[in-house]
């Protein structure tokens, strides 16, 4: 399984399944990650096998949503051989709505007693489908792969803190250490 990674400007990039955190366990950071950042997704499960998919039929590609968040080494990307991910970082239950329940979702992230992202607004279903047809024009997507469309940029998260996804009313919460 794959994690692609949508980002608001179309490019991507694919994450290994050892970076999916689907219980929301807490997340033990490495000691030689300086400093952490944490970015709001929505995402869905591919339903079937997309290689070069045509706009009209990209919706036939999955059925479901979800809200989550990737975590991130802020400093990764300094050192050009430094890892972009770590294992554990994409939070994800696996908690998914029908695409058809999208206009009633509300979504939050919050960390540190913050608000990091908060929208009520329906998430925009095409972006999902716009992404399948640019992804599986350059690589094969596979039943059961995941597509997170990253919503804002990333937001700075310290050691110690408890971070809460609220997806459609339903609440999960995990610690950074």
């Amino acid at each position: 399984m794959n994690i692609v990674i949508v980002k608001p400007a179309g490019d991507y990039y694919f994450r290994a399944d050892s970076t999916l955190n689907h219980k929301f366990l807490d997340y033990y950071c490495p000691e030689a990650v300086a400093s952490l950042q944490v970015t709001p997704v929505l995402y869905t499960r591919i339903s079937k096998t997309a290689k070069c998919v045509a706009e009209r039929f990209a919706k036939r590609y999955f059925d479901s949503f979800a809200f989550g968040c990737l975590i991130d080494d802020a400093t990764a990307g300094i050192t050009p051989a430094m890892a972009v991910s770590l294992d554990g970082t994409c939070v994800m239950g696996m908690d998914f709505r029908p695409v058809d329940d999208l206009p009633r979702g509300s979504f939050s992230l919050r960390s540190g007693g913050h608000v990091l992202f908060q929208t009520d607004k329906a998430p925009d279903a095409s972006r999902f489908a716009s992404s399948i047809v640019a992804v599986s024009s350059r690589s094969m997507m596979r039943l059961g792969d995941i597509l997170a469309l990253e919503l804002t940029p990333a937001s700075p998260i310290e050691r110690g803190e408890t971070v809460t996804l609220c997806n459609c009313g339903t609440e999960h919460s995990f610690k950074i250490f």
